[in-house]
């Protein structure tokens, strides 16, 4: 049975009029009764042109109902209008995830922004284990990081890609993090390291890579070593006792150390670098009578 939504007359009537008119905007939908699918569609029609958070809150709740009939078109449009509420996020993805509608979990990626600890871990193990028939289906662009050699679809790449750019807290989600069995951890390991790693290629002028695609790569490294962090973190017990798992730690200490290695070695330049500006600074070349010099103001390598 579909849950009806009610104006301001208490009627269960399609919402495709111009002139109808909302009493408040605090409330401006309430459960009510049962009715039928084209109810519900002519009520999301309405809400697009009258985007008022509790109204796309109320909408979204309906639709991921569990005996509410599965529109995820509906849901995405009420998704493109930004204002859905925090408070519908958890029942919003569970259904995503329970239907494995890879559309509208990429959806929810893109457009929310504040997706609990628990969410985020099961959106994950979903990315990670869902067949290529079911992810394969989705429409998007390869992330700027993913190579055939990481072993997964572009698609499998993209979803990881988003989920990378969400934030969350560190303590709750140590919390969850231990949801994830320790195989599928060994499977992340490598793309996150694509991720990281991809920070090293550098983007020319010739490229025709977007304008982005710098910043994107900070973000993308950042994020993708908070992460290892976390596994390591979520799962050490296993990364210590196991062989993949000290496999995996001297992989890490490796790229760590070269990079740590590579700071010293920049952070050494610097310094002789600064020292011989401020030396050519002080080096004054007078012609003739003249106070006529020069100095170096910068250096770039």
């Amino acid at each position: 049975m579909m849950t009806l939504l009610e104006t301001h007359s208490g009627t269960g009537t399609p919402l495709d009029s111009e002139n109808e008119v909302w009493t408040s905007t605090e409330s401006v939908v309430q459960p009510i009764g049962t009715g039928s699918l084209t109810d519900y569609v002519n009520c999301v029609d309405f809400i697009i042109k009258n985007p008022i958070q509790s109204a796309v809150g109320s909408l979204v709740a309906v639709g991921t109902d569990e005996t509410s009939a599965w529109r995820p078109d509906c849901i995405s449009r009420l998704l493109d209008t930004g204002v859905v509420a925090e408070s519908v996020c958890p029942a919003l993805i569970s259904s995503a995830l329970r239907h494995k509608d890879v559309s509208l979990l990429q959806k929810c990626l893109e457009k929310l922004r504040l997706i609990s600890e628990a969410s985020l871990v099961a959106m994950l193990r979903a990315i990670m284990t869902w067949d290529d028939d079911i992810v394969g289906v989705l429409e998007t662009e390869a992330p700027l990081w993913w190579r055939p050699q990481c072993g997964v679809s572009y698609q499998r790449a993209a979803l990881l890609h988003s989920l990378l750019a969400l934030r969350f807290n560190r303590q709750p989600m140590l919390r969850q993090i231990h949801r994830i069995p320790f195989p599928m951890v060994l499977d992340m390991i490598p793309l996150l390291l694509a991720a990281f790693t991809y920070s090293d290629q550098p983007i020319t002028a010739e490229s025709d890579q977007p304008i982005i695609a710098e910043s994107e790569q900070l973000i993308t490294a950042e994020a993708a070593l908070h992460w290892l962090s976390l596994l390591v973190d979520g799962h050490a017990t296993q990364f210590g006792l196991t062989p993949d798992g000290r496999d995996v730690v001297r992989l890490l200490l490796r790229l760590l150390g070269d990079r740590i290695s590579a700071y010293q070695h920049l952070t050494s330049l610097s310094s002789k670098v600064a020292g011989l500006t401020d030396k050519l600074k002080s080096d004054r070349i007078c012609q003739g009578s003249g106070n006529f010099g020069y100095w170096v103001e910068d250096i770039t390598l």
